[in-house]
């Protein structure tokens, strides 16, 4: 079978580790990813890179509380035959947008992950920390990977693919809670039904305050269909 990360194409699966709330280059909470490629005899320590975004060809640049790497997902999403990394930093300020948020997939090479392209938020005034959560599948069942992206808020966007490096990519469908809620906790994709499309299925929190009985979380699957999740 193949390995669900090869961003190198060399048929030896690859990790992507998170670290969201490390100091780069004395920014603090700035976040980098460290890839570790893998071969014949497993994780190779040897062949590790790690990713910022004062990376050259990474958009942004790495400041406080950026927290580069905040969600992770993998993907082929541009089709290419290698897989993909797209990163959440869900405390990006954009412009005067204090923790906007924004989502990079770093593109997967011969030579591994290089270079990076923003994903446009949607919605840029409808909520905050746009790549809070991160999970990628083929929602309408087109052959093309899509994303979806959950914010600071009670919604999730599912964008079609495919992505490109030049940062096009299909529209995006607006997903929310089934009744109000404080915010999306979880989200993931998988094929529940068997159907040949992903499913996305998430978690959400329909309260928060300090007490332990006044805190829960509900879940809810929206199934994929040709339009998307329903």
């Amino acid at each position: 079978t193949s390995p669900k990360a090869d961003f190198n194409g060399d048929g030896y699966g690859d990790v992507a580790f998170a670290a969201p709330y490390a100091k780069v280059d004395g920014h603090g909470m700035a976040g980098y990813v460290a890839v570790v490629y893998g071969g014949a005899t497993g994780l190779d320590p040897a062949k590790r890179t790690v990713v910022s975004q004062n990376t050259a060809g990474v958009p942004g640049a790495a400041e406080a509380e950026d927290t580069f790497g905040d969600a992770l997902a993998v993907a082929d999403l541009d089709g290419d035959g290698y897989t993909d990394l797209a990163v959440g930093s869900s405390g990006e300020d954009v412009g005067t947008d204090g923790d906007g948020g924004s989502v990079t997939v770093l593109w997967g090479s011969a030579s591994g992950l290089k270079n990076g392209t923003s994903v446009k938020d949607p919605a840029v005034s409808g909520h905050d920390n746009w790549g809070r959560l991160l999970t990628a599948g083929d929602f309408d069942g087109d052959g093309k990977k899509d994303l979806a992206v959950g914010t600071g808020s009670s919604h999730v966007y599912v964008v079609r693919g495919p992505f490109t490096t030049t940062g096009t990519s299909g529209t995006a469908k607006k997903i929310t809670t089934p009744e109000t809620a404080y915010s999306v906790d979880a989200m993931k994709a998988g094929d529940t039904n068997a159907d040949g499309r992903s499913d996305l299925v998430l978690t959400y929190r329909v309260s928060l305050d300090s007490s332990e009985s006044g805190s829960w979380s509900k879940g809810v699957a929206y199934l994929g269909s040709p339009t998307g999740p329903d």
